[in-house]
């Protein structure tokens, strides 16, 4: 290097710099970090953000930055912790139901991302015994979210959702609902069950045979209709595979004899 290698860089580094200060560059730095955590945020809870104002949506988004620095630079995987803050925001207790909007926005994301997969057709379970069919493990469709909420949470996120602001109080009596969000197809869906139906089709996404699915949703409704609810969930695109307890998954791809 010319002109006193080590020694010139030292001189070059301590020289003072015609333009702002270090302190000052570092603010803004880490002002343009927050500014685009919180445009991270904003693109995260849409719904969220026109239900709170815009003003109160960047107060809180704000303080979670701060609180929640990303680990990493891919701002498309920041977040997903925004809902639990919300719910412990001291400002926003008198709003419980906005973690779950935040919740719902959530599961609409991870739905929406989901690898895609076909849909199993109702008519592959004719292969199976009909003294087996209780034993039938059903797989959901990777894009398939659950969620319940003490709130009509999905009439506040389909509120929020609207180009408009609510022009008037927002009404949040009507709950509680349980809720499928699913991508069977392009568009992402966020479907109402029942309780019992929520029961039984959750009971299924965690493993359960059919007729312990059936169980869970008899517990809740002893007049559950089995052959109804499952051919609308078939209908609905919910699953991909099936398989027999302790036997070989049925994959739907096309080699089945």
């Amino acid at each position: 290097m010319e002109q006193g290698g080590d020694e010139g860089i030292t001189r070059l580094l301590a020289r003072p710099s015609s333009g702002p200060d270090i302190t000052t560059r570092l603010d803004i730095y880490r002002n343009n970090i927050a500014y685009a955590l919180v445009r991270a945020l904003e693109a995260l809870y849409p719904s969220l953000r026109r239900l709170m104002g815009q003003v109160f949506f960047e107060q809180i988004a704000s303080d979670f930055a701060r609180a929640h620095p990303p680990p990493h630079g891919r701002l498309v995987e920041y977040g997903f912790e925004f809902p639990g803050f919300v719910s412990g925001y001291e400002v926003a207790s008198g709003y419980p139901w906005f973690a779950d909007v935040a919740r719902l926005e959530v599961a609409w994301h991870r739905a929406y991302v989901a690898a895609e997969a076909p849909s199993l057709p109702i008519s592959e379970l004719g292969a199976v015994p009909p003294d087996r069919m209780s034993m039938i493990e059903l797989v959901l469709h990777p894009t398939c979210r659950w969620m319940q909420s003490r709130y009509p949470v999905s009439k506040l996120w389909r509120l929020g959702r609207e180009e408009s602001e609510p022009d008037g109080p927002i009404e949040v009596e009507g709950g509680p609902e349980w809720l499928m969000v699913i991508r069977p197809e392009a568009e992402v869906e966020v479907r109402t069950l029942s309780e019992a139906g929520y029961r039984f089709g959750h009971a299924l996404s965690e493993g359960q045979v059919l007729g312990a699915a059936w169980e869970a949703a008899c517990d809740v409704d002893p007049d559950f209709d089995l052959q109804g609810h499952l051919a609308g969930l078939f209908a609905g695109g919910t699953f991909t595979d099936y398989r027999l307890a302790s036997e070989t998954s049925h994959s739907h791809d096309g080699d089945r004899p």
